[in-house]
């Protein structure tokens, strides 16, 4: 944020400032911030950093606002002294994340032992045009790799124009009556077009029945 001092720049001044929110949360969608600027003597611009956070959720506009107030220093005669103008209040929107959220389109997916076609969905939302992939790997649970699963690749590609694409898997069966059991997947590294820092919904649990 910009901050401009007019008129007479023979002096030191000083003016508190502070954000609050609106529609936008701090420690959410922005990190809130206070303190005094101080104008020394012929300086006539100052600049306040307000960082903004970049989160995972799909969000329309949201706004905060910067207020200037209690303005010190100036001349020494009553009418040099430092006063505030008109715009002391800005509004600053924040506008949503145009890259793409990848997330698992489902928290759960419920499968059977020996079933022919077992996909997991991985989407994406907002920018498609690009072309992209992120990267997956898996975790044990009660389930076990090579012998209660099997998974081939590490990487869900999306093709321009692309909104979902699968993990295929291979679910093994045997003789053996187990109940059910599970293990996660985990995405991770989106990259080619998708932004890392909003990967959404990054695991998913996949519960095998007999």
């Amino acid at each position: 944020m910009a901050v401009v001092r007019k008129g007479s720049l023979d002096s030191e001044v000083t003016v508190d400032y502070a954000t609050a929110d609106v529609t936008a949360t701090d420690g959410t969608d922005y990190t809130s911030t206070t303190g005094t600027l101080t104008f020394a003597v012929g300086e006539s611009t100052k600049t306040v950093n307000v960082p903004i956070l970049n989160e995972d959720d799909e969000e329309p506009i949201e706004t905060f606002t910067f207020t200037l107030d209690n303005p010190t220093g100036g001349g020494p005669d009553p009418e040099d002294a430092a006063v505030l103008g008109t715009e002391i209040v800005s509004t600053i929107s924040i506008a949503a994340n145009d890259a793409s959220l990848v997330r698992f389109q489902d928290v759960v997916y419920t499968m059977f032992e020996g079933q022919i076609v077992a996909n997991v969905v991985v989407e994406r939302i907002r920018n498609i045009d690009n072309w992209g992939f992120v990267h997956f790997n898996w975790e044990d649970g009660t389930a076990k790799a090579g012998d209660d699963y099997s998974i081939v690749g590490r990487k869900a590609i999306f093709l321009p124009g692309q909104a979902q694409t699968l993990i295929p898997m291979q679910l093994i069966s045997d003789a053996v009556v187990e109940g059910v059991e599970n293990f996660k997947l985990h995405l991770s590294s989106p990259s080619g077009g998708l932004d890392q820092s909003v990967v959404g919904g990054q695991t998913t649990d996949i519960d095998l029945s007999d």
